[in-house]
């Protein structure tokens, strides 16, 4: 679990390093050094999103709700790099733009992710009601069991009373017999 962690973790500070960037350009590297360092963090997104589906716990679910901010966040930045006159936005018009996006975007993804914690709590409530509702047919099917043995029994104890009072009424009628 620690692996989610630390993928996180690098994948955050990728993210913060593409962001200093994208706000200060006189740390700008060079186009190719802000693709690649790109390219890294989706992968590395990717990965986290794999290694989060093949994990069924509680922990995998905030990663997967992290892949989802990271996701989001990488496509922002990305529509910062690949604006005409990159490596940055030249006009204050094209950044306000570019802003609104990002904040669209962001929006939508705590919207999603509200909706993942609900549809998560509403999954829990369900599931606590199934386990009590089987524990609840367990019971039932132990009480009928219960039921059926206690039928066959007097079935059986009945049947034994049926044969004594046919015995002992043919031998009221026949005594010598």
């Amino acid at each position: 679990m620690s692996s989610l962690r630390q993928q996180i973790k690098k994948i955050e500070s990728n993210i913060e390093q593409i962001s200093v960037i994208s706000r200060n350009p006189s740390q700008y590297k060079g186009k190719y050094d802000v693709e690649k360092a790109i390219k890294e963090t989706n992968t590395l997104i990717n990965y986290l999103e794999m290694d989060a589906h093949s994990v069924p716990s509680l922990e995998a679910q905030d990663a997967l709700l992290k892949v989802q901010q990271f996701k989001t966040q990488m496509a922002c930045l990305s529509i910062l790099f690949k604006e005409p006159g990159s490596p940055f936005i030249s006009s204050s018009a094209s950044l306000m733009d570019t802003r609104n996006k990002a904040l669209t975007a962001t929006a939508q993804l705590n919207q999603s992710s509200e909706r993942i914690r609900a549809a998560g709590k509403l999954l829990a409530e369900t599931e606590e009601l199934g386990m009590s509702a089987l524990s609840q047919l367990q019971n039932q099917r132990s009480k009928i069991e219960n039921a059926v043995k206690v039928l066959n029994s007097t079935q059986n104890d009945l049947n034994s009373g049926a044969k004594t009072i046919s015995t002992m009424e043919r031998r009221s009628r026949f005594p010598y017999m």
